[in-house]
Formats: structure tokens, C-alpha cells, sequence
């Protein structure tokens, strides 16, 4: 039977992955269905991320690509926090270069 999708499970599904994550040790390693379903983004983003960066950090094995909980820890830590929506708007981005 082949694996299903991060897109296909249910939310029942969703949350036993979260739930075995977080009680696992820092050194379990995941797939990126389940890295998809902590991450609350799609299997597609943590494939383009895995190649393109802006992810967590991945180990490639032989046959596999696999993700450590602590660099989806990490990952999830690096993010930045906003207080309310309209803060996003509010960051101070560098200036454009004049002409």
C-alpha cells in the first residue's frame, strides 16, 4: 500500500503525527509527510524548500530523505513572530537604491 500524501490525511491522522513528534527524542528522524504536517505546510513546500532552501535542514540517505526533530525544531524556532497582522507590513526593510 503506498504512503499517503500530507494532502490526503485526515485530521485525525494529522494529529497523531503530532502528537508521536513531539513525544519522539530529538534524534527521530521523519519524512517530510510528517515534517509537512508539523510545519503546517504543504508536502510541495517542503519538497521546493529542500531544494531551493528556506526549510528545515534535511539528511539524504541512500534511498531516503529524512529530517531530525531537532532540525525541525529549529526550523520552527527560526520563525519570525507577530503580534498582530498588520506587524509584517511593519518591518523595516532597506531602502531601494536611488538612481
Amino acid at each position: 500500500m503506498a504512503r499517503k500524501k500530507a494532502s490526503d490525511l485526515t485530521e485525525q491522522e494529522k494529529q497523531h503525527i503530532l502528537t508521536v513528534f513531539w513525544q519522539m527524542p530529538d534524534n527521530a528522524i521523519f519524512d517530510e509527510v510528517q515534517v509537512a504536517v508539523v510545519c503546517n505546510r504543504s508536502q510541495s513546500w517542503v519538497q521546493h524548500a529542500r531544494t531551493y532552501g528556506g526549510g528545515p535542514a534535511f539528511k539524504k540517505g541512500v534511498r531516503a530523505v529524512g529530517y531530525s526533530k531537532c532540525d525541525v525544531v529549529s526550523y520552527l524556532n527560526s520563525l519570525t513572530s507577530y503580534e498582530n497582522t498588520s506587524q509584517k507590513s511593519q518591518v523595516n526593510l532597506p531602502a531601494a537604491a536611488s538612481p
